[in-house]
């Protein structure tokens, strides 16, 4: 699956809460699924973590968790939570 921001532009991409974005969605990065939408419901600078719900035409339900947590060596530990529902695609 790829993802490109319809309005087309990348750079510079910044996640704000309440904001709602959508993407061309490919399966293979060849054929073209539809779009899949992105609402930002939380970002926590402090705490390092971002709450979205999304979905697209194939995926109803695709909420998705982020948490980086900086250590004191310079790594980051980057947790990543992703409850999909799709149906009978669910199990793929």
């Amino acid at each position: 699956m790829s993802f490109k921001a319809r309005s087309g532009d990348e750079s510079g991409f910044k996640w704000l809460e309440g904001e709602r974005h959508f993407f061309n969605l490919r399966f293979f990065s060849i054929i073209p699924i539809g779009v899949h939408q992105i609402y930002v419901d939380r970002v926590d600078e402090k705490n390092y973590e971002i709450q979205t719900f999304e979905k697209n035409r194939v995926v109803s339900v695709w909420n998705h968790y982020i948490k980086l947590e900086p250590q004191k060596d310079g790594t980051v530990i980057y947790t990543d939570q992703v409850e999909i529902h799709a149906g009978v695609l669910t199990e793929l």
